[in-house]
């Protein structure tokens, strides 16, 4: 990317039940699947009850579903 280059937004991954009140930690793509793209989320400080974090695999095909 160049300096003064525009990003562009084009959509946005979210699920109710596993993005909800939690921090991306990290994102990586897939080399041999383009359209896979990895998402590591933190804790949900909202409720103590959940699991620590969640890792989910989301398809740029589809524009909701993890």
């Amino acid at each position: 990317m160049d300096v003064g280059e525009i990003i562009k937004f084009d959509r946005e991954f979210f699920d109710e039940r596993w993005t909800r009140h939690r921090i991306v930690t990290c994102i990586d793509t897939s080399t041999y699947h383009p359209e896979l793209v990895l998402a590591s989320y933190s804790q949900n400080d909202e409720s103590s009850h959940e699991s620590d974090g969640v890792v989910l695999i989301w398809n740029s095909k589809y524009k909701s579903k993890p």
